[in-house]
């Protein structure tokens, strides 16, 4: 692993394996527990940040993965982010994951004489690390939607998204960054081969379903909001 300090903060990237003479990013524990490996990885990366301390303030923002297609789907650490703000610049955040991505997406690895690629099959992400990742507008914006291009209505304090048919969004079309309303900037996750931003890159369904669209189901129903003809019973 080696770190680099940049404008007072700290990124951690785990390329240290040893006596291998090329960067790999998890392929260490692998090794060592013998398991057997397909041709090709699938590798799931999950971007997430969370505060450490308050006073002063720090965040740590950790790039998980694991392999989805191997018995061995242990979750290990790629890089990782440490300082006071939140990470300024996704390209920084992101340059030494994709460029090494990139060795093992096109060339790969030998192991036990098999020749190994890797294939990023999702970046499972919420709402802001996935915006911040993919340099657009966040989730509380009119045209926020990664899928489609439906645009927003503001009720009641909150963005909502009442087009249902909107047109889709294409990779191909992120490629050309063609809506200036929905696009903050570059993203360098499109460097990576034969990863689609699109259809790669899914909803979240922890803060989407269950603390979203049930937690609200759930307080409507019990009054937890506002008591009203509707509630369930008590008993």
């Amino acid at each position: 692993m080696y770190s680099s300090s940049r404008s007072g903060n700290e990124y951690q990237y785990n390329n240290d394996f040893h006596q291998n003479p090329l960067p790999h990013i998890a392929f260490e524990h692998l090794i060592k527990s013998g398991t057997s490996l397909p041709s090709i990885l699938m590798l799931m990366v999950g971007i997430d940040g969370l505060p450490i301390t308050k006073n002063p303030p720090s965040q740590l923002w950790p790039n998980l993965g694991y392999f989805s297609n191997i018995s061995d789907s242990s979750v290990f650490i790629i890089s990782s982010y440490y300082g006071k703000p939140k990470p300024e610049d996704s390209y920084k955040y992101l340059s030494d994951f994709v460029n090494e991505i990139c060795v093992l997406i096109n060339d790969g690895v030998m192991y036990n004489n098999i020749h190994v690629k890797l294939h990023l099959k999702a970046l499972i992400n919420y709402a802001p690390p996935k915006s911040f990742a993919l340099n657009f507008k966040g989730h509380t914006g009119k045209k926020s939607c990664i899928r489609c291009h439906t645009i927003g209505s503001f009720w009641n304090n909150r963005i909502y998204f009442p087009q249902i048919n909107a047109p889709l969004r294409t990779h191909d079309e992120f490629r050309l960054y063609s809506d200036s309303d929905f696009h903050c900037g570059k993203t360098i996750l499109l460097d990576i081969p034969k990863f689609d931003v699109i259809s790669s890159v899914p909803f979240d369904y922890m803060h989407c379903i269950l603390i979203g669209v049930t937690k609200k189901l759930l307080m409507f129903w019990t009054g937890g909001i506002k008591q009203h003809n509707q509630n369930l019973p008590k008993n």
